[in-house]
């Protein structure tokens, strides 16, 4: 007869003395009669690889852990497929709010038809689109009436205005090129202006700053200037000198010959138009030419040169002038005395 399993009032055998001390207790495999594990087992357990008398030591697990971390694993599944349904969906919510702003920024509206009766409407007046749409016109367009931009209008190419145009105010940054161009009031222009054509001023021409003329400049009507300083050649018709003419500008050179004797001097005062040149004759001196000047800047061809003699010594020489492109020279027929002899000249070609 085999024996039967330790009731639970049996007391239990002492264990024997050992100097190791004794695993702590834990529930025993029981086996059945016929020596078969029992199919339900209350408790999960895990063998050991010691144990009391040469018996396996096992080590419970409680069933209500493992049911816990078997149920834990689908309920993350299902948490984390809720987030990114959440995720998705706030993605897709955003994605598609700067798809519909983009398309309200710049929205091409499609071709409309105005109504046949248009023509013939009390009030003319047609709407397309609304403040935030763009109207996009491929092909020509032809305004026959009036046109009215309530706000700014940018031209991306080349405008060309036919007919007659009102501006209150024309702001150009770029390169201009107007044919015909009539302003009625004021034209105020910040940088350097340059006008290569012919220029016509049929009211008054003020100058505030000056007027700097590089090329030929012709003048039909009067001039009247204050001050007119002319550093080039300047070819007029009629010119009337109401006050004083005052010549400048640098002075000719001089210089005196042997006829003038050997202690014989010459200077000179003023400018290629007009002076003053003083001979000193010494004794010795011959009839012949007495000093030679030199324009600073010589004339395009020989010049008319005026001299007029300066007190009753000058006079009574019987002097003479010889010109060319360069200067020119004053002698005299007649053998000079020694003396100091003076000559105003007025030079113009």
């Amino acid at each position: 007869m085999a024996d039967q399993p330790n009731s639970p009032t049996d007391p239990k055998p002492e264990a024997p003395a050992s100097s190791t001390p004794a695993p702590p207790a834990g529930p025993k495999i029981t086996t059945s009669a016929d020596g078969s594990v029992p199919t339900a087992i209350p408790e999960a357990v895990e063998l050991s690889n010691t144990g009391e008398k040469g018996e396996p030591r096992v080590k419970v697990r409680s069933w209500r852990k493992v049911r816990k971390n078997a149920l834990f694993l689908p309920l993350l599944i299902v948490i984390i497929f809720f987030i990114l349904i959440i995720a998705g969906g706030v993605g897709w919510y955003i994605y598609n709010n700067k798809k519909n702003a983009s398309k309200l920024t710049k929205q091409e509206i499609p071709t409309q038809n105005v109504n046949p009766g248009f023509d013939s409407a009390a009030e003319k007046q047609v709407s397309l689109g609304t403040g935030d749409s763009v109207l996009n016109i491929q092909g020509k367009s032809d305004f026959k009436g009036k046109t009215l931009f309530e706000s700014d209008a940018t031209v991306n190419g080349a405008l060309t205005v036919v007919g007659a145009s009102t501006l209150s105010t024309l702001n150009v940054t770029g390169n201009s090129t107007l044919a015909n161009a009539e302003v009625k009031s004021n034209l105020t222009v910040d940088g350097v202006t340059t006008l290569q054509g012919a220029v016509s001023f049929k009211s008054l021409l003020t100058a505030a700053a000056g007027l700097n003329v590089v090329g030929n400049t012709s003048l039909g009507g009067s001039v009247s200037a204050s001050s007119l300083t002319v550093t080039g050649n300047t070819s007029t018709g009629s010119l009337n000198v109401n006050g004083h003419v005052v010549s400048g500008g640098p002075g000719p050179s001089v210089g005196v010959t042997g006829n003038a004797g050997p202690a014989g001097t010459a200077s000179i005062s003023g400018n290629d138009f007009a002076g003053t040149v003083s001979i000193g004759v010494g004794v010795g001196g011959a009839a012949g030419i007495l000093a030679n000047i030199n324009f600073h800047s010589s004339f395009g061809a020989t010049p008319h040169v005026i001299l007029s003699p300066v007190g009753s010594p000058s006079g009574t020489l019987e002097y003479y002038v010889n010109r060319s492109p360069g200067g020119f020279s004053i002698g005299t027929a007649n053998t000079p005395p020694p003396g100091s002899y003076s000559y105003d000249f007025i030079v113009v070609q």
